[in-house]
């Protein structure tokens, strides 16, 4: 999951104008008129962040789904991270083996997810581990 708080460079409890001050100051750095480099897609990420964090209601969403995020992932126990690239493959699709026999399999459902929240978690069938999935 995308932090935005992070990509403002600010903490969950940061005010609207802390939002605000780190946004503008990140968006002219990251413009790619300003920047001279290919900065697109950070700059991008930065407006992306801003559009959810900027409106109340959305922020309240965002940090409701962050808080389960994390509380899901503090919990976890995880077998291994792996980039999608690095799985197996077979007739059934992407998968990695567990330490116990079982298969963490990537379906094409979850390489859509991927693509926006840049990191999945496959819970193992047969045993308690969990695999954590990543572009």
């Amino acid at each position: 999951m995308i932090d935005y708080y992070e990509i403002l460079r600010c903490s969950i409890d940061a005010s609207h104008d802390q939002l605000k001050s780190n946004y503008k100051k990140l968006i002219l750095l990251h413009h790619p008129d300003k920047s001279g480099e290919s900065t697109s897609d950070r700059f991008h990420l930065i407006q992306e962040a801003w559009d959810v964090l900027g409106d109340s209601h959305k922020r309240k969403q965002f940090d409701e789904e962050l808080k389960l995020f994390y509380s899901y992932t503090k919990n976890v126990i995880l077998y291994d991270t792996v980039k999608v690239d690095e799985l197996n493959h077979d007739s059934d699709g992407d998968y990695k083996m567990c330490r116990c026999g079982g298969h963490y399999y990537v379906t094409n459902d979850l390489k859509i997810l991927l693509r926006s929240l840049h990191a999945v978690y496959i819970p193992c069938p047969f045993c308690s581990f969990t695999l954590k999935v990543i572009e």
